[in-house]
């Protein structure tokens, strides 16, 4: 009686399909989870950018207020009491490609938060969406309140 040492071909193939499904998988669960934490890493740059914008008009930083530009793939953190694209003042942080701004709401239209000297309140109070480019269910939104407090719901 032979005895044999090793695989057989078939074990080999069985076993390298096996870990090739173990592996696709993997990928797919990393690959979600990758563009959520995108998601939510984004929605606290801007969350935080509105707060460094109250911050530093609350601190009256150059005498003057302070605010926040949401577009579609960035958000610019300016000073003075509009916004003006090419102000080399200006402190530009851009989005991560998987995510975007998908909705700006705010009172009185436009897509910008100024904050008042003195009281940090802002006229522009409402709400903005980030979502994923690939699927706009999955959402974070900010609101932003006349007090000028923000928060992430």
């Amino acid at each position: 009686m032979r005895h044999s040492h090793g695989f057989a071909l078939v074990e080999l193939l069985i076993s390298i399909a096996i870990i090739m499904i173990l592996a696709t998988l993997t990928y797919g669960a990393f690959q979600t989870t990758n563009r959520h934490k995108s998601l939510d890493t984004d929605a606290l740059k801007v969350l935080n950018q509105l707060k460094q914008a109250r911050s530093l008009t609350l601190a009256a930083k150059n005498a003057d207020q302070w605010g926040v530009h949401l577009a579609t793939s960035s958000v610019t953190l300016f000073e003075g009491a509009s916004y003006d694209a090419g102000d080399s003042s200006n402190v530009i942080v851009p989005m991560h490609p998987l995510v975007t701004i998908s909705n700006i709401d705010l009172a009185g239209g436009g897509s910008e938060v100024i904050f008042d000297r003195l009281t940090g309140e802002t006229a522009h109070a409402g709400t903005t969406t980030l979502s994923l480019v690939a699927s706009s269910t999955v959402q974070r939104t900010l609101v932003i309140y006349r007090t000028g407090v923000v928060e992430m719901q």
